[in-house]
């Protein structure tokens, strides 16, 4: 384990790692306050997460193995297993008793998993952006010899 060619035992290991540190930021922090998202935090993480993107992005391009690993399809792979199975799992368990006042209950163990959730969407983008960044370069291949060329020059 932990070789040059990485697998998807590495990167189910670091997507579970993201996940345990999840369930420890709560149990550290407290559950996520509802106004942790609103109007200054999710321009400032939108634009964080954009530049973590770009960064990755351009680390990969210049061949830093461990931004390829990051942004490859076998992180991708074991990010999505893992946010899926978390989605699954969130998804069918009440996250709050109907009688309970607004946030009263936040306490309840589903709720352990919800910075786990919040760090696997920030790291989940990022992984993927690059993947555009590669295709885009073939997509003249896709035409004819010379007809790119001259749809161009009409």
């Amino acid at each position: 384990m932990w070789r040059d060619p990485w697998s998807f035992v590495e990167a189910f290991v670091i997507a579970s790692t993201i996940l345990a540190v999840g369930i420890l930021l709560h149990f550290t922090l407290g559950p996520i306050p509802f106004h942790g998202f609103t109007y200054p935090l999710n321009i400032i993480g939108g634009v964080g997460i954009l530049l973590l993107s770009l960064l990755l992005a351009i680390l990969a391009r210049r061949g830093n193995r461990i931004a390829t690993f990051l942004t490859g399809y076998k992180m991708s792979i074991a990010a999505m297993a893992i946010l899926m199975g978390l989605s699954i799992i969130m998804g069918l368990t009440r996250q709050i008793e109907l009688a309970a006042p607004h946030g009263a209950n936040l306490q309840e163990p589903i709720h352990a998993v919800g910075f786990s959730y919040m760090l696997l969407y920030v790291v989940f983008p990022p992984e993927l952006s690059p993947s555009p960044c590669r295709a885009g370069r073939y997509h003249l291949y896709l035409y004819p010899k010379g007809a790119a060329t001259q749809h161009a020059l009409e």
